[in-house]
């Protein structure tokens, strides 16, 4: 069968020193810095430095940030091979402020790597969100509620556009928010539409201040005549409709425990059935024929 083939391995060296371990390294790492509120898109680079290909290598935040972290790279890295992994963040308006440890592992089938990094949340210049939006003839109103957070006037920009699936604008324009120091106040805006304008659409808006930027997006359906074509849920709403849905649970159950009580007062009142049909009595035989005598028991006694 003759000599097997050879099979040679690559010889990595790290500080000059010989390596066949799997092993990575780190660089690049950034500053993440975000605001209450807002998305952020980070990124660092990874680099195969030992001496074994490495397969299936994603990223795994801790647990303080699992449900903030989006990231869907799997990567395979050949030897000496460098590659950019990116992720994003979402940071909720009540995140607590300051600095925050983020570990993220790098988990491959042959080896892992956590790479330290730091998240610095700030206080928001502004807050804005979506309330509904509504078309009436051949008009849009967006309602929106928008909140001063920095303590003092401000000048915000917005800009919008209504897209298409194609992403092809069927209505955009800007305008400058006038704030107040501290303000918290509900607004419209209102966009001019093209006649017949109907189907599904999405709404696009990104504010800008001095040092702050803000976007968000939300589906419009717009209907063929007016009518109401979408409704913003904010955390607000959320632990509002949480309220109601406990409230109409209760209602519920209370509503059936009530029917069945009324239906088995129903049954208990209705006339027993006679769990026993009458019976004709029926006489013990005595066991002695007709015309004996009871002498055989009066000797039995005289004995004793």
């Amino acid at each position: 069968g003759g000599a097997p083939p050879k099979v040679e391995e690559k010889i990595i060296y790290v500080n000059n020193t010989q390596s066949t371990e799997p092993r990575l390294e780190y660089s690049e790492l950034p500053v993440i810095e975000v605001k209450r509120g807002r998305d952020v898109v980070a990124s660092f680079k990874v680099t195969n430095t030992g001496g074994k290909f490495l397969n299936d290598c994603q990223l795994v935040p801790d647990e303080n940030f699992e449900e903030l972290f989006v990231n869907n790279q799997v990567e395979d890295f050949t030897l000496g091979q460098t590659k950019t992994y990116t992720f994003s963040l979402s940071i909720p308006k009540d995140f607590e402020l300051g600095k925050h440890k983020l570990d993220v592992k790098v988990v491959c089938d042959e080896t892992s790597l956590v790479v330290p990094l730091e998240v610095h949340v700030s206080e928001a210049d502004f807050n804005f969100e979506i309330i509904s939006t509504e078309k009436k003839d051949d008009k849009l109103f967006v309602k929106y509620r928008i909140e001063e957070l920095l303590g003092r006037a401000q000048e915000i920009l917005l800009s919008y556009a209504l897209v298409d699936r194609d992403n092809i604008p069927l209505a955009e324009g800007s305008e400058k928010l006038k704030l107040k120091a501290n303000e918290k106040s509900v607004r419209e805006l209102v966009i001019d539409l093209p006649k017949n304008a109907i189907g599904i659409f999405q709404f696009n808006a990104k504010l800008e201040s001095e040092n702050d930027v803000q976007e968000l997006s939300q589906r419009v359906v717009l209907p063929r005549g007016a009518g109401l074509t979408g409704l913003a849920i904010s955390d607000d709403n959320k632990r509002a409709l949480g309220i109601l849905g406990a409230i109409l649970l209760v209602l519920v159950f209370a509503f059936l425990t009530y029917r069945n009580f009324v239906k088995f007062k129903q049954s208990m009142n209705q006339p027993q059935a006679e769990f026993y049909s009458p019976r004709d009595y029926i006489p013990v035989d005595s066991g002695l024929q007709e015309g004996e005598s009871d002498s055989s028991m009066s000797e039995e006694e005289n004995e004793f």
